[in-house]
């Protein structure tokens, strides 16, 4: 995703004038096409006191947009008998008096879910200003060979939630392409969830092998041209659906016009 703008409706903000408040480090999570936990290690939360004053910090400084940070936010406090739940309290408290929006980068759906309660609240309260959720699929056979522990339906209907609860939130994920055994029906499953879903913001990419990732050594590997074609397929649907579409380095980005990525 773009590092230039930030999302922010009605303005454009530098994403280098937005603060980051990093939660934590590493990921509980075993999803079979990624090894960032292997690089990262354990996951480990920075204690709430230590988040509450450096988000003070920035409370001081003037602040009103504040990107909360993780490789996934929603593992924030597993690995010390905590949660995210837990320190989005003590934020609360912290900025009292304050009008101080949320970034929150990124979620797995998974803990979007577990917490929904929370999130609905906050997204109501218009407190998470943008959430960025890694989908990844809209295939369930898909996501289960992915080790993504969620229901694609589940997910739309939560951010369905979101959104009615509060219309101005922004959105954005993540989806994969040609994912090993990914058939035609999978593929289109994807392609329903991303326009029912109707997210300021997608980042597409092709699959493609991660050295001693579970998924590399799956069978039944998505030729090259197919991913290619799906890409191609998605830009020009999503085009004729009100988004511009960018093929970048790493695959596609899609962008609902009158918005502006972070």
């Amino acid at each position: 995703m773009k590092d230039k703008l930030n999302i922010v409706k009605d303005e454009v903000i530098p994403a280098e004038k937005i603060p980051v408040l990093r939660i934590s480090h590493g990921c509980f999570g075993k999803c079979s096409y990624c090894v960032i936990h292997k690089s990262t290690g354990k996951l480990r939360s920075k204690p709430i006191k230590e988040c509450i004053k450096e988000y003070k910090s920035l409370i001081e400084k003037g602040h009103k947009l504040v990107r909360i940070n993780a490789e996934d936010t929603g593992n924030y406090g597993l690995d010390m008998h905590s949660s995210l739940p837990e320190l989005f309290s003590e934020m609360l408290k912290a900025d009292k008096g304050h009008d101080v929006k949320w970034i929150m980068h990124t979620m797995n759906p998974e803990y979007a879910l577990k917490y929904k309660d929370t999130m609905l609240d906050l997204i109501k309260k218009r407190k998470i200003y943008t959430l960025k959720c890694e989908i990844q699929s809209g295939s369930n056979r898909i996501l289960n060979l992915m080790n993504r522990d969620y229901d694609a339906k589940e997910v739309l209907k939560m951010f369905d939630e979101f959104k009615k609860t509060n219309p101005r939130l922004i959105a954005v994920s993540q989806f994969i392409v040609g994912f090993p055994s990914e058939k035609d029906s999978d593929f289109k499953d994807t392609v329903s969830m991303m326009e029912h879903l109707n997210m300021e913001y997608y980042d597409i990419f092709p699959y493609s092998d991660m050295p001693c990732s579970i998924s590399s050594k799956m069978p039944d590997k998505v030729p090259e041209k197919t991913k290619l074609e799906r890409l191609k397929f998605l830009k020009t649907f999503f085009e004729n659906r009100g988004y511009s579409g960018f093929f970048s380095d790493d695959g596609l980005e899609l962008t609902k016009k009158g918005y502006n990525p972070c």
